[in-house]
């Protein structure tokens, strides 16, 4: 195919599934789950569905001081976001997880408001993906 990526039943993937930030990992989420595209899309779903709460979670935490707290949801919301192949998302919870471990909660601070706009990034991606493939 013109783009060199194909998808597990060898269809050839258009562009924005794989775009130039690691957004959504698609490929590498189907691989996890044997090419089952029912059972990513349920997980992923899902997925989607809990960020909020530990989002919200790691909010409550700053707020009264905990940042240990902050810190193991934080670490919760990667490994989640990793193994869904969230990779931009994963890539910020880790960078709360690093500074809740420094116990920087100046950075700690700074850095949910772009979990929560990395997660909006996420949904819309999510959306438009499943637009297209209607």
């Amino acid at each position: 195919p013109e783009h060199g990526i194909c998808s597990q039943d060898n269809v050839p993937v258009p562009e924005m599934e794989q775009p130039k930030t690691k957004i959504l990992d698609w490929i590498s989420f189907l691989d996890r789950v044997m090419g089952d595209e029912e059972l990513a899309r349920d997980i992923f779903n899902e997925f989607l569905n809990a960020v909020p709460k530990r989002i919200e979670k790691i909010h409550k935490a700053i707020d009264n001081g905990d940042i240990m707290a902050a810190k193991r949801e934080a670490h919760t919301l990667k490994g989640s976001s990793a193994n869904v192949g969230a990779m931009d998302l994963q890539d910020t919870a880790y960078q709360i997880e690093i500074s809740a471990n420094d116990e920087d909660l100046t950075k700690l601070t700074s850095l949910v408001p772009e979990l929560e706009e990395q997660f909006i990034i996420l949904k819309e991606y999510w959306s438009a993906q499943k637009s297209q493939a209607r």
